[in-house]
């Protein structure tokens, strides 16, 4: 492993750390400049009758996955992704990750399990070129309604 692996893996890390920042502050406009022109951003979700992943969305083009992503996204409406696990490996001018991914989203009271399988390419910095999102487990959370300034009951 040389010094450019290893600014390479720190510079993928900040990116996928910073789209997590855009959607937790209700920004996701600002996700624009993390995208390659060409990405794509697929959803998935675990069925749990037989536990095979289902093809939820599929969007092309950097306008499509920005505008999914802004219209989840906004200051009163709240995403809190929590990033964890994340690895990284470097091919060149091509890199993948995984990660798992935790959330609870304000107010709705909902918590998120999944995981992220990432593609990024580098022309003159790392930018997404695919995210695979897979939905593991959803569901109700007392402590969103908590944080949110509402009944734990």
């Amino acid at each position: 492993m040389n010094d450019f692996h290893l600014r390479d893996c720190a510079a993928i890390t900040d990116l996928v750390h910073t789209y997590a920042l855009h959607v937790r502050s209700g920004e996701g406009q600002a996700c624009c400049a993390l995208f390659t022109e060409d990405a794509v951003f697929e959803m998935h979700v675990l069925d749990p009758a037989d536990m095979s992943l289902k093809l939820h969305k599929r969007l092309e083009g950097r306008d499509a996955v920005i505008g999914h992503i802004a219209g989840a996204t906004s200051p009163n409406a709240r995403i809190l992704p929590m990033i964890h696990n994340l690895i990284v490996e470097v091919d060149g001018t091509q890199a993948s990750s995984t990660c798992a991914m935790s959330a609870v989203t304000i107010p709705d009271g909902i918590d998120l399990f999944g995981e992220y399988s990432d593609s990024f390419r580098f022309t003159d910095r790392w930018l997404f070129s695919a995210r695979r999102h897979t939905i593991l487990l959803q569901r109700p959370s007392g402590s969103a309604r908590h944080l949110a300034g509402g009944s734990e009951r």
